[in-house]
């Protein structure tokens, strides 16, 4: 699927500070939990919605999901073009995504760099972690994303999915800032625990030598 026609025009849609119409989502998972039914759900209320999948992700939803939602699942491979033989190792960790995230579009410096570097705002963010290992490019996305909640969705666990989909319902499709805020607060709690977690395995690691 082509994306180039859309990049730089599909920004995310802000109806006024406090509210969010999200189109642009990066979604990358290890837990398929509950995934596909959100994605329906937020495709029926936003019918222009796009998902930026890392490739493994954008396989199961494929597999998951009916043939009608296939159009709204853009590998972010095609988007951001990395050399085959670094995918599987940075993944997500490239700087049009982190642009895409993080810019403010009322910030003149920002807007200047998305006009010149021609990137793709997000205005939503879905991953979770690995359990197992210590996930790099996860956290940081969930980082950037809770960073800027002033206008980007930070969804960090399935629990969240059924919370979205009725703010959004219930508002024509936009999200407030209130929630964002909530999502974002979940997110800096959950590092927390996440960095505990990883530093256990690595203390596990060091008695293995």
């Amino acid at each position: 699927m082509k994306t180039n026609s859309i990049i730089g025009h599909a920004t995310s849609r802000a109806t006024n500070s406090d509210t969010v119409r999200p189109t642009q989502v990066i979604c990358s998972v290890s837990d398929l939990n509950g995934l596909p039914l959100f994605i329906q759900s937020l495709a029926q209320l936003i019918p222009e919605i796009n998902f930026y999948c890392t490739s493994g992700t954008k396989t199961q939803l494929e597999r998951a999901l009916p043939s009608d939602y296939h159009r709204h699942l853009i590998d972010i491979y095609h988007y951001i073009s990395p050399p085959a033989h670094s995918r599987d190792i940075v993944k997500t960790l490239d700087w049009r995504i982190f642009l895409g995230i993080l810019a403010d579009p009322a910030n003149t410096n920002h807007q200047q760099a998305i006009r010149k570097s021609k990137v793709q705002l997000f205005d939503m963010v879905i991953v979770n972690c690995y359990q197992k290992i210590i996930d790099i490019g996860g956290p940081a996305l969930l980082r950037a994303a809770a960073k800027n909640s002033a206008r980007v969705l930070a969804v960090s666990s399935p629990r969240q999915y059924p919370k979205i989909i009725s703010e959004l319902r219930n508002n024509d499709g936009l999200c407030g800032i209130k929630l964002r805020r909530a999502l974002a607060r979940r997110v800096f709690r959950f590092m927390v625990r996440y960095s505990h977690s990883s530093l256990r395995l690595i203390r596990k690691m060091s008695h293995e030598y």
